[in-house]
């Protein structure tokens, strides 16, 4: 008499894993910088390990809940806070688009802002990072990924920046014309600065198909109520 074969069933990869597999695939299919793509693994590798459920099964409440753990029980600072969500922001919005979830649970979340005050000193990373997730801010994201270099890599204040015209960028430099005691303030600029000014004048030009003169404002205003015009400092902090 033969026995009867043992019914056998489909191995599953256990969750960790298949979580783990897609912060993989995000960071294998996102062009990004070695420091930014050492940024996002931790960042999410740090919310996996906290949460320990399926990227489908997290809601908004969870995330409500480890921004709590991340600024009263770690104590983070606003930036870093910012980081950890944007860094789980572009994670779901891919998660979304490549249909592993269905729900989003990070359209809901506002990502903090610092509190005005001393000038915030970010390591090189934390910038990559940041400009990353300006990405996704459809028509002001090459505008705010130039203002955000010129911020941190060229430590330019806000005022600053929002004083800069076309013709005070001549492709190695800015030049400041409200430098403090009236002077005239001259600031090199990094490749990453350069490309993401170029790219952003660029392209506006491709929108208004007009030639921008030297004294055109260099950031403008996207507001229905301003449009077009200069970007002005409170326009630049609360962007």
């Amino acid at each position: 008499v033969q026995t009867p074969a043992k019914a056998t069933h489909p191995e599953y990869a256990p969750i960790g894993n298949l979580r783990q597999q897609r912060i993989e695939q995000f960071l294998d299919l996102k062009d990004l910088a070695d420091r930014t793509r050492q940024t996002y693994a931790q960042q999410l590798k740090w919310f996996s390990d906290w949460i320990d459920k399926d990227w489908q099964e997290i809601n908004l409440n969870d995330v409500r809940r480890y921004k709590l753990y991340l600024e009263q029980e770690r104590q983070l600072k606003p930036n870093s806070v910012a980081l950890a969500l944007s860094s789980l922001k572009s994670f779901y919005t891919w998660l979304k688009l490549a249909g592993y979830v269905s729900d989003n649970p990070m359209t809901a979340v506002s990502v903090p802002r610092p509190a005005p005050g001393k000038g915030q000193n970010l390591e090189g990373y934390q910038v990559d990072a940041l400009v990353k997730a300006l990405e996704e801010r459809g028509e002001t994201a090459s505008r705010d990924a130039a203002i955000v270099c010129l911020l941190f890599f060229s430590g330019l204040r806000a005022n600053e920046v929002s004083g800069l015209n076309v013709g005070d960028y001549n492709g190695v430099e800015v030049i400041i014309r409200n430098a403090k005691h009236d002077s005239t303030g001259r600031v090199p600029v990094n490749r990453q600065t350069h490309e993401a000014i170029r790219d952003y004048l660029l392209e506006r030009w491709i929108q208004t198909q007009e030639s921008l003169s030297e004294s055109d404002p260099m950031f403008v205003s996207h507001s229905p109520r301003t449009l077009g015009e200069r970007l002005g400092y409170q326009g630049i902090y609360y962007m």
